[in-house]
């Protein structure tokens, strides 16, 4: 049975891997929040695109709208035109070409707003098709930082199994209520559960130390622990 001395330098190795494994750990659960920013931040960067689409759509519609408005003013200046031979005195003759040059007006504004509309069709799809290749660029860099992630995320999970295996044969010698101990006090302190004297203070929670502990420690003839953070102490010259 291995002493209590040749214990603690048995699991100052294994701290070693164990502090490895566990920042691992942490790199590995924050790949997929990772990957989440970067999907959402491509998502922000197509809020443009999709706004210029919308925009495209709207302005299409509006032209719709116009033409059917300027089918109104056709259709009210063909009657107004079939009822010009009926009127009976000049003024009702000028009256009514009047109105038809205001409607023929109406309709020349409508006639105008219609080409702006579709110059300005023109200067969005000239816009969304510049920005259709930015985006396309985007996410191909969005896609190669999720790839190169996944593909950390995979050697941080194997480079793990590898250390958990190496640590397995590291601690066998280790006597069984201690090697619980350690176990324990590990999945508490995140990944430190041996640590060193600092001085006359704890090396993992700085929590100054009573003599009689620093003593006990140096004598090593039994594990001790902080009486703060519980994790087992070392002392080195």
């Amino acid at each position: 049975m291995a002493s209590v001395k040749e214990d603690v330098e048995i699991l100052k190795k294994v701290q070693i891997l164990d502090k490895e494994i566990y920042d691992l750990g942490i790199f590995v659960s924050q790949i997929p929040e990772r990957i989440v920013e970067i999907e959402k931040e491509f998502e922000g960067k197509k809020s443009h695109f999709n706004l210029l689409e919308e925009e495209i759509i709207k302005t299409k519609l509006g032209v719709k709208d116009k033409e059917l408005e300027l089918g109104k003013k056709d259709g009210e200046i063909a009657k107004l035109d079939g009822q010009l031979a009926q009127m009976k005195t000049n003024k009702e003759y000028t009256a009514m070409l009047e109105q038809i040059a205001g409607i023929k007006a109406d309709k020349g504004m409508l006639e105008e707003k219609i080409l702006l509309d579709w110059d300005n069709v023109e200067k969005l799809n000239k816009e969304k098709e510049e920005e259709k290749k930015r985006l396309a660029g985007d996410e191909m860099k969005a896609n190669q930082q999720k790839k190169v992630l996944e593909e950390d995320g995979r050697r941080a999970e194997e480079k793990i199994r590898q250390l958990k295996e190496e640590r397995i044969n590291i601690l066998t010698p280790v006597t069984h209520e201690i090697k619980d101990l350690y176990e324990k006090i590990l999945a508490k302190r995140e990944g430190v559960a041996l640590v060193k004297i600092d001085g006359e203070n704890c090396g993992g929670c700085q929590f100054l130390l009573r003599p009689q502990i620093i003593n006990e420690v140096r004598l090593q003839e039994n594990i001790t622990l902080c009486e703060r953070c519980t994790r087992i102490l070392y002392y080195e010259a």
